[in-house]
């Protein structure tokens, strides 16, 4: 969805936030079944190898004229970060890509069928089948307003 979201970054002048939700289960210290030995030290390396990959997909990208954030937020759930990160910060839509689950989408859900139903704005998913398709044979401008 990256290409998407800078196209409409681009299009629209607008900000661009880039979020990656950070989603540990070890909130419960007592727990030894999701006891981690430094749940500190875990979550640094998440927030860095998530860096990288942000860094590393903006490097390929052309982001000339672009304002864009490179947001690390913690949360219970995926998809409860998203909306409420989107919700906090004026967000005016969220794109998102889907993954070709179909089985297991159909008995637990997904992130993506959360974050459509929770988020405080408008939601566009792209498939991963259409992140190699161009942004503009996906939708026209007028889609888009």
């Amino acid at each position: 969805p990256l290409s998407h979201s800078l196209r409409l970054a681009k299009k629209y002048q607008a900000e661009l936030h880039m979020l990656h939700a950070l989603v540990l289960w070890d909130d419960d210290p007592h727990n030894p079944a999701y006891h981690f030995p430094d749940k500190e030290e875990l979550q640094k390396r998440l927030k860095e190898a998530a860096a990288d990959r942000m860094s590393a997909d903006l490097e390929k990208a052309d982001i000339e004229d672009l304002v864009v954030k490179q947001v690390y937020e913690r949360g219970m759930t995926p998809a409860e970060t998203i909306t409420r990160y989107a919700g906090e910060n004026d967000i005016d839509l969220i794109v998102i890509g889907t993954h070709r689950r179909r089985k297991i989408r159909y008995l637990i859900g997904s992130v993506v069928k959360e974050v459509v139903r929770m988020a405080p704005c408008s939601v566009l998913t792209i498939s991963q089948d259409d992140e190699e398709t161009p942004a503009y044979a996906l939708y026209s401008s007028q889609e888009i307003l």
